[in-house]
């Protein structure tokens, strides 16, 4: 959050916010809130990370940053660890592990990996590769449901399904779900999960109108969207959204920016609750600003709901699944039908998924400067951007630069990431 918003949210719990800073040295922010205190103790949730002090873990992983990341974070813990690029790797590694008396205790599998998919590993070990098996954590970039419902089809049982990003504390919590360490119950972050995938079905060829005149927005919002298989037209102000709408009402929803030049989001918001046609047609708001008067000022304009910015994917299509119902839904296996010229084309298949779709490279400036951006901000999620963009440039003359901080970013030194981008002249 900005130290702006960041000001009022600790004002309105009745405290103070201030920082300290010493030229050379750094910055210290602190703030002091009030809470209230909890009134039935609950029980203990989580274990203590130093109770995993010495257990050996396997991280099977076909993308090189991803590993990296879970590897850091794992000897954070305490973990030893060792690191396999496929399923294949990794029972080799299993079984000489098992024959040295030194077994792993723990397996980090990717589900999506070539050749041998993380399904089809466990399912080998399951059948007797070894005499004892470890526990095993799934790790996707898609929905925990589709993961075990995949796994149960091919007669694979997972106990602990984890779903990326991934945070220290989501890994920590689900090796503690994973080894009867910890209470097994479900995490917030796999009931969010579990949620943003029920809403993207919900959304399969829904038609919608986006008003933003940001280009790396645009470039953000068309990527999430496309990948929901809804089908975008862009507008790059109000008064061009009122434009389209004029020629073409067919739309079961708009996602409209505030602050844009030629006609800001509340003025054109206005106009379009002025036609009595589209009396219906749900408005979202599209908004950096999160105190309660914006969110007034919002639905003053006609709007019915807003989503902050910067985007939280799972908060996003929740509050659109709330509001916008495609008129003609599309099966889940059809892609959206192909939109006009004025329609955003569909974007290329996100790293991590099995499409033979070529990456698009006409999403690398966006994608640097997001993954830029994030660096600058020294932002975690840039572990996640940069794997999206080593996909985008493998194979070009870009990849090793970005490999290179891609390395980096998984040490957390934000600064060498930034550094490796401008030796090779990408800043």
């Amino acid at each position: 959050l900005g130290l702006a918003i960041s000001k009022n949210l600790v004002e309105l719990m009745q405290g103070r916010i201030w920082v300290e800073s010493e030229l050379g040295k750094g910055s210290s922010f602190h703030f002091h809130a009030r809470f209230g205190v909890q009134t039935n103790p609950q029980p203990r949730r989580m274990f203590r990370a130093d109770e995993l002090m010495g257990l050996r873990v396997l991280v099977v992983d076909d993308n090189a940053a991803a590993r990296e990341i879970l590897s850091s974070m794992a000897r954070t813990f305490g973990l030893e660890v060792d690191v396999a690029w496929d399923g294949a790797q990794a029972l080799e590694l299993l079984g000489a592990a098992e024959a040295k008396a030194l077994p792993y205790d723990l397996v980090l599998m990717d589900w999506k990996m070539p050749v041998m998919d993380g399904v089809e590993t466990v399912r080998r070990l399951q059948r007797g590769v070894l005499h004892s098996v470890p526990a095993v954590i799934m790790v996707t970039a898609y929905g925990r449901e589709e993961a075990l419902s995949t796994a149960e089809m091919r007669g694979v049982a997972l106990t602990s399904v984890l779903t990326k990003p991934v945070t220290s504390s989501t890994l920590l919590e689900a090796i503690g779900e994973a080894l009867g360490k910890g209470l097994i119950t479900e995490t917030r972050a796999s009931e969010k999960a579990d949620s943003h995938s029920g809403a993207m079905d919900q959304l399969i060829g829904a038609r919608v109108l986006l008003v933003e005149d940001n280009e790396l927005n645009q470039e953000l919002a068309m990527e999430l969207l496309g990948n929901a298989q809804i089908e975008v037209v862009l507008a790059n102000n109000g008064q061009e959204a009122l434009d389209i709408l004029a020629r073409d009402p067919r739309f079961d929803g708009v996602l409209m920016d505030c602050q844009m030049p030629v006609m800001d989001g509340y003025t054109a918001a206005r106009a379009i609750r002025q036609n009595p046609a589209f009396a219906r047609l749900p408005v979202i708001a599209m908004t950096a600003n999160a105190m309660a008067g914006d969110r007034e000022k919002v639905l003053e304009a006609g709007m019915w709901d807003h989503i902050a910015k910067p985007l939280n994917v799972n908060d996003m299509f929740a509050t659109i699944a709330k509001w916008i119902k495609p008129a003609a839904p599309a099966p889940a296996s059809q892609a959206p039908t192909p939109a006009p010229a004025e329609v955003a084309a569909a974007p290329a298949a996100a790293a991590g998924t099995d499409s033979t779709t070529a990456p698009d490279p006409a999403l690398v400036p966006a994608a640097l400067q997001r993954y830029v951006s994030l660096l600058k901000d020294g932002d975690l999620e840039a572990a996640d951007v940069v794997e999206e963009l080593q996909a985008l440039v493998a194979g070009t003359p870009m990849a090793f630069a970005i490999q290179r901080s891609a390395k980096a970013v998984s040490d957390c030194d934000f600064d060498a990431a930034l550094a490796a981008l401008e030796q090779a002249g990408l800043l």
